[in-house]
């Protein structure tokens, strides 16, 4: 899902790298979640745009100082 939503002109050396380097990082971050749930949050990158972004405001706003 978020190699299919990058954009054509995002070619760092992250974006070249194969399916399986972008798959291996993500069972590690995985791992990482699973390890230590009150240092990480995992978010569903399948859902439209606007519900990642509202799941990843409502994660993090709590950790955030008030602006």
């Amino acid at each position: 899902t978020g190699l299919a939503r990058q954009s054509p002109d995002a070619q760092d050396r992250l974006d070249r790298e194969t399916l399986d380097f972008h798959r291996r990082v993500r069972i590690g971050f995985h791992d990482l979640a699973a390890a230590e749930p009150h240092r990480f949050t995992i978010v569903n990158a399948d859902q439209e745009t606007d519900a990642v972004f509202t799941a990843l405001w409502t994660s993090l706003q709590p950790l955030l100082p008030s602006l």
